[in-house]
């Protein structure tokens, strides 16, 4: 979420490389203005060379912050999908696949007019960001 009360997400069938990870911050850079903050966890995707270097390259406008190893509770992008599956998506069963991503899709684009939503939700936890989070 930007400080503009934009959201922005990406369904992906299977997991996310590094290249993947290049491409979405490719994206942010090129439609959000103004300073951005990144949060990586420490999976090995976002230790790798490419995606360690690439705030480098853009070090006037972008910066990245690790969060701490083995926190998910300290992550605020657990926060919102912890809110989509025990909300939103509480006693829901699909009937394959393309019905949960649907679901999610539609659940995702509904939280997208609902930025007040999103930040009551990550407001629901204490974050001490400058104790949790190292520079990267």
């Amino acid at each position: 979420m930007t400080a503009y009360r934009h959201l922005d997400f990406i369904i992906n069938k299977g997991d996310l490389n590094s290249d993947d990870i290049i491409s979405i911050l490719n994206k942010l850079v090129s439609e959000i203005h103004g300073f951005l903050y990144i949060f990586l966890d420490n999976i090995m995707k976002h230790k790798s060379k490419r995606v360690k270097e690439y705030p480098g390259d853009h070090n006037k406008r972008l910066i990245a912050r690790k969060i701490s190893l083995y926190s998910p509770e300290l992550n605020p992008d657990e926060f919102v999908w912890n809110g989509l599956k025990y909300q939103d998506l509480k006693n829901f069963c699909p009937v394959g696949m393309e019905a949960l991503k649907a679901r999610v899709s539609k659940t995702l684009d509904r939280m997208k007019s609902e930025p007040q939503r999103i930040r009551q939700i990550i407001r629901g936890k204490i974050l001490p960001l400058d104790l949790i989070i190292r520079k990267s």
